[in-house]
């Protein structure tokens, strides 16, 4: 399902301290692998029946690449009501987990459920987007990108920021039929001045 975000404060991307940022994202890995049992863009990805989309201005964007900011990592909850956002309490992952101190009370019927998030930019225009699941498919899909920056960042790599392509995966339920669920394949790595040289460019 495609999933509704409130519209968030612009960021200016790739602007973090390396080395703090390591250390988040190993704690963030770690974090990852309960997740698959469980930002600031100005634009929401929407995966939806096998197809990632971008607004109605650009529509489908399977199959584009785009460039992951490691530092706008974000998880937390969201509670919907009549398909409508309730509620969201989310925090950078530098910032420690959402606690249940932090969530406020929610209507009765309602519920929290988890929720992940990172943004970055499509490489053909340089458009900032956010990437946003609470779906357990969109939540593996980030948590595998999460473990696979965590290695870079432990192997030491110069290259440690990646360029993902859109793209989505299935298999077939015995009942619903089949169900697809979104891929972040990683093209290539890049480092943090090739990174900021992309973002910068588009800014100019």
């Amino acid at each position: 399902m495609a999933n509704a975000v409130a519209e968030r404060k612009e960021t200016k991307l790739f602007s973090f301290n390396k080395e703090a940022l390591k250390q988040s994202i190993a704690a963030a890995s770690a974090a990852a692998k309960r997740a698959e049992e469980i930002a600031f863009g100005t634009s929401l990805l929407r995966f939806s029946d096998g197809e990632w989309y971008l607004g109605p201005e650009k529509g489908v964007v399977s199959g584009e690449t785009a460039l992951i900011d490691p530092s706008t990592f974000e998880a937390g909850f969201i509670s919907w009501v009549a398909g409508q956002v309730n509620a969201e309490v989310m925090k950078n992952f530098q910032e420690g987990p959402v606690t249940q101190a932090d969530l406020p009370p929610l209507p009765t019927g309602a519920d929290w459920n988890q929720q992940m998030a990172v943004s970055g930019m499509l490489m053909d225009d340089g458009t900032k987007v956010t990437i946003k699941f609470s779906s357990l498919g969109g939540r593996r899909a980030l948590g595998t990108l999460i473990k696979e920056i965590n290695t870079r960042f432990e192997e030491d790599e110069e290259a440690d920021i990646p360029v993902v392509k859109l793209l989505s995966g299935s298999y077939t339920h015995k009942i619903h039929g089949e169900i697809f669920f979104p891929v972040l394949q990683i093209e290539k790595w890049v480092t943090f001045e090739e990174a900021e040289k992309i973002a910068n460019s588009f800014e100019a």
